[in-house]
């Protein structure tokens, strides 16, 4: 998106994707023969910047932080708020080996302004955490099988780390082949 900033303009919105839909609600320590981060992985993190560590003792149930990130999305500034959180969130659990659950949570949002009044109630609530499974499901109902996940201009590009030169193709293609608003822009939606 750097790339093409001065070209086209970018509406990134963080939606629920739930990895594993089953875990249990304080997820589920890693077994012992866990292999952590695979070297694949690694390098394509350290390709952007991104330390994968595999550091977490736990594999999450990222229902709360879903939560989390919708209210963001909600909040003034909601746009560039939820963005902020979702990076706090990535490095938090994939460099900081932080658990993204319940009080982490709410020490993890404190770094883009949002306050403990306001979180606590957000995560812990039982009908914000069925819409956010709602909304997950209704993802995966639609063909979304794994994240990221990517639309451009309201429809779906494709999914997985990709090459900025496939972004900059693929920003071009949906301009041209779905404009919106008869102007250009792209519009790429990632799920968590």
């Amino acid at each position: 998106m750097r790339m093409c900033k001065e070209k086209y303009t970018f509406h990134v919105s963080w939606q629920p994707y739930l990895l594993r839909p089953n875990m249990p609600p304080d997820g589920m320590e890693k077994p012992p023969q866990y292999k952590g981060v695979s070297e694949h992985l690694k390098a394509a993190g350290n390709a952007v910047g991104i330390d994968f560590t595999g550091k977490c003792p736990r594999f999450p149930n990222t229902v709360q932080a879903h939560c989390l990130l919708e209210h963001a999305g909600k909040v003034p500034d909601g746009v560039q708020t939820q963005d902020r959180l979702a990076e706090v969130l990535f490095r938090a659990y994939f460099t900081d080996g932080v658990h993204p659950s319940g009080y982490n949570l709410v020490e993890l949002a404190k770094e883009v302004g949002l306050s403990q009044a306001d979180v606590e109630p957000v995560i812990t609530s039982p009908d914000n955490q069925q819409a956010v499974v709602n909304k997950a499901q209704q993802y995966m109902h639609d063909g979304v099988t794994g994240v990221p996940f990517f639309y451009m201009n309201g429809r779906p590009a494709f999914s997985g780390a990709q090459d900025p030169g496939n972004f900059v193709y693929c920003f071009q293609k949906a301009v041209e082949k779905f404009p919106v608003g008869g102007g250009s822009g792209g519009n790429p939606q990632s799920s968590m």
